[in-house]
């Protein structure tokens, strides 16, 4: 029976490490199109590639953004107001549920919102 549950252990290890690897590669494949070497690549975290890649993103959505608001261009008939509004496509997805009101209640007592 050990020897069931180590066989197991290892391939589930192995799934992992193969999965955490597609998303550092996934990482480097979007970070290096945005002039980034490998060598600063290989010194960060997970969470400071994502960190980085999420900037990057945003900055790029900001340049487009600018870049419009002074060529007064035709692309929005409504000129957005945030970058975020220009190109929804560079942010993350906000997801999130609603408080219910008993809950909003409480906060309010407690004077956390």
């Amino acid at each position: 029976m050990g020897g069931d549950e180590n066989k197991t252990k290892t391939s589930r290890e192995k799934s992992e490490r193969i999965y955490i690897g597609r998303i550092i590669k996934e990482f480097y494949n979007e970070l290096l199109q945005y002039d980034l070497e490998y060598s600063s690549l290989y010194e960060m975290t997970l969470t400071e590639l994502e960190m980085t890649l999420e900037n990057r993103r945003k900055g790029l959505a900001n340049k487009i953004w600018r870049l419009s608001l002074f060529t007064h261009s035709p692309l929005f008939t409504e000129f957005p107001k945030s970058p975020r509004e220009a190109m929804p496509d560079l942010f993350p997805i906000q997801t999130g549920i609603p408080m219910p009101e008993f809950l909003k209640e409480k906060a309010m007592k407690r004077g956390v919102m």
